[in-house]
């Protein structure tokens, strides 16, 4: 007769690190979980057999499996029952969000720059179809580099036609493939 993975662990009081991250498919309520939980992290944290990175790997599956099997909890609180380190008081976390901030900050700039453009080709060029704007407008979009993008703001200021500002945008994009493509062929 075959025995369940529940089974099994309940029969196993003191069993081995790696099974300790199948428990929570053996537990009843989440109460045992804040019972025992700490003591199964604590017995990844403490198998000689295991290097930091399987350490870690487990307790992630370790808190996966809860988050899964008690789908109501908060991560905060399983965090809580185990003992484990808030997310966000780890390093990992704030330099998780660092990094975030830091794109956030990025893309704002960008979109800032193009509304900029857009504003600026609306008030200079009022008779131009909408065709041509779009066009315009699509050409700018394309461009993804801040630096890119001052010049062709400057350009959309300095611009006598709006034809002009299309060909400078088309000529950005050229050059930034270019540069896209010789930086991949060095790589």
């Amino acid at each position: 007769m075959r025995a369940s993975i529940p089974e099994l662990l309940s029969r196993r009081e003191q069993s081995s690190a790696s099974l300790n991250v199948l428990r929570p498919l053996a537990v009843q309520n989440a109460a045992e979980v804040e019972e025992k939980g700490a003591g199964w992290v604590a017995s990844i944290e403490r198998d000689p057999a295991l290097d930091a990175r399987q350490r870690e790997t487990l307790i992630d599956l370790l808190v996966k499996f809860l988050i899964q099997r008690f789908t109501e909890l908060p991560y905060e609180e399983i965090f809580k029952m185990l003992q484990l380190t808030p997310l966000e008081d780890t390093r990992a976390y704030r330099e998780l969000t660092q990094i975030g901030r830091k794109e956030g900050r990025e893309e704002g700039r960008l979109d800032g720059l193009q509304m900029g453009i857009r504003a600026v080709l609306h008030r200079r060029f009022p008779h131009a179809t909408t065709e041509e704007l779009v066009t315009a407008l699509t050409l700018a979009g394309g461009v993804k580099d801040e630096a890119m993008l001052q010049v062709l703001l400057e350009e959309a200021t300095d611009t006598d036609s709006l034809v002009e500002f299309q060909q400078q945008a088309r000529e950005m994009q050229d050059a930034l493939a270019s540069l896209r493509r010789r930086a991949s062929m060095n790589e």
